[in-house]
């Protein structure tokens, strides 16, 4: 109480009644040991102004987790029906290798063009599906060469037991 009264009676001005004066001019209760005068106050940091950037901050951009575009795609491609490999492309293609079976080269209907597409994603798709099982019995992510060799063994072995369709080197 006695603290309260002195530090009112300081700042109005006035000096209590039992404040003594000491040797350095700070004045304070009689039974408080010396203490060292206070030091100027330094300006508030929230006072001072940052300066002002001459261009405007860049706003990076979201990162995302790694693999989640990846993911994204796989259900994107999982729910359409359309076909993956650009159609010009593999009618190109159908051509060039028709001119190696017949020289003088072969018409082609758009939808035999069709077709053979058809058949050929179904073809890879069908293959990566079980070169990934590979894989993943081997105790691996990515598929290799290795997996692809193992495979045709694999097929080549399943169709001879069978009788079906042999797998030429």
């Amino acid at each position: 109480m006695a603290s309260t009264r002195s530090r009112e009676a300081t700042e109005g001005g006035k000096s209590p009644d039992n404040a003594t004066e000491s040797d350095d001019g700070t004045r304070g209760a009689p039974h408080k040991a010396k203490t060292a005068p206070r030091k100027a106050a330094k300006p508030n940091k929230s006072a001072r102004k940052a300066p002002v950037p001459s261009t405007p901050l860049k706003v990076g951009k979201r990162r995302v987790k790694q693999g989640t575009k990846a993911l994204r795609e796989i259900r994107r491609y999982q729910k359409t029906t359309d076909l993956l490999v650009q159609k010009l492309p593999f009618s190109r293609l159908v051509k060039e290798i028709g001119q190696d079976i017949r020289p003088g080269g072969m018409r082609w209907e758009r939808s035999a063009i069709n077709a053979l597409q058809e058949s050929a994603e179904a073809f890879l798709e069908t293959h990566f599906e079980l070169l990934l099982k590979c894989a993943i019995h081997a105790k691996r992510v990515t598929i290799t060469e290795k997996d692809s060799k193992f495979l045709l063994n694999l097929l080549k072995v399943a169709a001879g037991s069978i009788g079906g369709y042999y797998v030429h080197n």
